[in-house]
């Protein structure tokens, strides 16, 4: 009985790690995700700003 009770803990203790790490990784992700979209706004704002001054011959 007691072998079960360990074993049953032990599936207990790994689910939960389990659990603790998809929970780490997937905020990880937003972030990742939250930081490359941020990167690609500006970089399409500064395109826009680029070909604004462009076309009006203000920069060559």
């Amino acid at each position: 009985m007691r072998n079960i009770k360990g074993q049953l803990k032990e599936i207990v203790d790994e689910m939960n790690y389990l659990k603790t790490r998809e929970e780490r990784f997937t905020k990880a992700n937003i972030s990742a995700n939250d930081r490359v979209q941020g990167f690609a706004i500006c970089a399409l704002t500064a395109l826009g700003v680029c070909a604004y001054f462009k076309r009006k011959y203000l920069i060559d």
